[in-house]
């Protein structure tokens, strides 16, 4: 749902093709297309202020990416890559920093960090885990994220730009 209320961004997957976003006006509930987005898109974020939307996807080069999109000019802005297939993303309080997890049963994957003006990322590994990863939360202040490992049955924080915690 957009800040002030009026639209609902609605992530619409389609199956053997690229997944698409689309944007609803609550007032007339008219839908409209946004954007057309690579196969396999699970989540998507949109920034607190509505300006940016985060979906990850894999794209048309099969690269598991965040699509970044303009939702004022409903245009692709960025596509940093990721270094495994993710399942969620979530931003810091500022809108500063995209986190991402994800990755397959059985391999490594690590926390995700995307600068969201540069779309810079920078991966922290977390050592121990099913590579089930799920989802992610951030505190208030972004000085701890939380990734929840499925298939290890635990949650991992990260602090000072490392894991610290497993439990």
């Amino acid at each position: 749902i957009s800040p002030d209320g009026t639209k609902m961004y609605v992530l619409r997957a389609r199956s053997g093709s690229d997944s698409q976003v689309s944007v609803v006006d609550i007032a007339t509930s008219v839908m409209t297309s946004v954007a057309d987005v690579g196969s396999n898109a699970l989540s998507m974020e949109l920034s607190t202020d509505g300006s940016r939307l985060y979906v990850i996807n894999s794209n048309a080069a099969n690269k598991n990416v965040v699509t970044v999109i303009d939702t004022a000019t409903k245009t692709i802005v960025g596509e940093p890559v990721l270094p495994t297939m993710s399942r969620a993303v979530t931003l810091n309080s500022t809108g500063s920093k995209a986190y991402v997890v994800g990755g397959s049963e059985g391999v490594s994957s690590p926390l995700s960090i995307v600068d969201t003006a540069t779309f810079a990322v920078t991966n922290v590994p977390i050592d121990g885990t099913s590579g089930a990863l799920y989802d992610v939360a951030v505190n208030a202040d972004g000085s701890r994220a939380y990734v929840v490992d499925f298939g290890a049955d635990r949650v991992s924080v990260m602090y000072g730009g490392r894991i610290v915690e497993s439990a």
